[in-house]
């Protein structure tokens, strides 16, 4: 799991549905006479509304196995749900279906730039990584909190893919397991979906 070390926000200690506030559009600039009234202007804004959604896990075990194992069994099934939720809570957050009980996540939210890679995929390069960069700063969001996610396999590709073909060799993805992208934080996970399809590719 590595969205706990990105610089997402957490929203704590809600309770039923609550909207955020976020601005769509920005006030106008004019010059004008020096006695002149300025044109008014106003911002504009939307909300988006979130509502609490459940999430949860069950498990059990014998009374033979607590009895014989030679672990405290107690610790090692709350590691496990524990880490059954985190993942849960993760995976939610890239590729929540927004349907039947589940949050919907970013790769399913409507309006989030798209960086085409052809109609049937391509391969991960140096400069998809540029044009997603520049989509983002495109539209003035281009925050310091900015990285890259994506799966264990691309981060593969990216170690053995050079910024520049045929030049110094430099791989696109730098750094160790948590590396570099374009100066920006870079993380794997496999709870990033790579199992989907683009035209008639499967399994990108």
């Amino acid at each position: 799991m590595v969205l706990g070390r990105t610089q997402a926000q957490f929203v704590n200690g809600l309770q039923g549905d609550f909207a955020l506030t976020v601005q769509t559009g920005a006030g106008s600039f004019a010059w004008g006479a020096e006695t002149a009234n300025a044109a008014l202007s106003s911002l504009t804004i939307a909300q988006r509304l979130g509502q609490p959604k459940v999430g949860q896990s069950a498990t059990s075990f014998t009374r033979q196995f607590m009895r014989q194992s030679a672990e405290a069994v107690e610790p090692l099934v709350r590691r496990d749900i524990l880490a059954i939720h985190g993942r849960g809570v993760e995976t939610a957050a890239y590729n929540g279906s927004g349907a039947a009980n589940n949050p919907r996540g970013i790769l399913n939210t409507a309006g989030v730039n798209l960086v085409a890679l052809g109609a049937n995929g391509a391969a991960p390069t140096y400069n998809m990584a540029v044009d997603m960069e520049t989509e983002v700063a495109a539209d003035n969001a281009d925050a310091d909190a900015m990285a890259y996610i994506t799966t264990t396999r691309v981060r593969g590709t990216l170690r053995k893919t050079q910024v520049f073909s045929g030049t110094n060799g430099v791989p696109v993805w730098t750094g160790g397991r948590d590396g570099e992208l374009l100066g920006y934080p870079a993380y794997a996970t496999n709870l990033m979906p790579g199992n989907l399809t683009m035209g008639t590719s499967n399994g990108i």
